[in-house]
């Protein structure tokens, strides 16, 4: 047990890597013998506890080394014997234990025997400060994994809460644009629907006032034709009269003989040229009809102002 702890590498100078180091089995020195030891220079701070452990390591160590060096007189053997001697009696230096180390000694004078065991109980105790020294720098490095586990925990979450913020944000900024175009869309639903309501009104108004200028264009077409009507009844009225007379005229003999017209041959005459004018057509060929006659004139020029009244 004593070799391996002494053969062990040693904590008190930082590890290039950070690894747990192993004092109490043995195993090959951490730099070859002769060589120069290079401490790799730590990227962050080190903690204040781990340093001072570190320097406390690298006395003790130096002590053990010293101690080491001066128990070179004694044969390995030897010192096998007084490590058992003290491990039986838990290294307390009582004189049942110096008669049984001089008894698994015989050769070996007891004064020797005595410093022996003096060195290799002192060589123990630094061991054990060497051990409470491990253990407390397995501890405080358990903490500082703790921290720095915790430390990267806290960061995730803050690091979750920000993304929750910018996915609540960014699901909020999308909601208000959605809001804004459904608000656009009635809008602009509201703005097509009173325009179509505008269009429909003014193609009413327009419908009612193309109507209204059908009527009265109806009602000055039946005005002239009236009047055309009652010109042709005067005109058929005056012709016939005029060949009255003339055939009168003509044949005296003839007319002394037989009696002038009755009144209700002339009537039935005029009855025949008012049918024949309402028989005959009247769109399209009611300009050709009038004629050159003062009416016709007068009844074109009638509808023309009303048109420009109208316009």
């Amino acid at each position: 047990h004593y070799e391996a702890c002494v053969a062990a590498p040693s904590v008190a100078e930082p590890p290039a890597a950070p690894q747990e180091p192993h004092a109490e089995e043995g195993g090959e020195q951490a730099a070859e013998a002769g060589g120069e030891e290079t401490e790799a220079e730590p990227e962050v701070a080190e903690d204040p506890e781990i340093a001072e452990i570190r320097a406390e390591l690298a006395a003790v160590e130096e002590e053990i080394a010293q101690a080491a060096a001066g128990l070179s007189p004694w044969a390995r053997h030897e010192q096998r014997a007084v490590i058992r001697a003290l491990r039986i009696y838990r290294y307390e230096l009582k004189p049942s234990f110096f008669a049984r180390a001089e008894a698994q000694l015989p050769d070996v004078p007891p004064q020797d025997v005595a410093i022996l065991a003096r060195l290799l109980v002192d060589q123990e105790a630094r061991l054990g400060r060497k051990r409470v020294l491990l253990a407390r720098w397995r501890s405080r490095r358990e903490e500082l994994e703790q921290e720095e586990a915790e430390r990267f925990m806290q960061l995730d979450a803050e690091e979750a809460a920000r993304h929750q913020d910018c996915v609540v944000r960014e699901a909020q900024r999308r909601a208000e644009v959605r809001k804004r175009i459904r608000a656009w869309r009635e809008q602009r639903a509201q703005e097509e629907q009173a325009m179509a309501v505008m269009a429909q009104c003014m193609q009413e108004e327009q419908a009612r006032r193309v109507e209204i200028r059908r009527k009265k264009e109806q009602a000055l077409r039946k005005q002239i034709l009236k009047a055309y009507q009652a010109e042709k009844g005067a005109e058929a009225e005056k012709a016939a009269e005029a060949q009255t007379a003339d055939e009168a005229r003509s044949s005296p003999a003839s007319s002394a003989a037989s009696p002038a017209a009755s009144p209700e041959a002339k009537r039935r005459a005029r009855q025949r040229s008012a049918d024949a004018l309402r028989s005959r057509p009247v769109n399209g060929e009611l300009r050709r009809d009038f004629g050159p006659s003062g009416a016709a004139a007068g009844s074109a020029s009638l509808l023309a102002r009303q048109r420009r009244r109208e316009g």
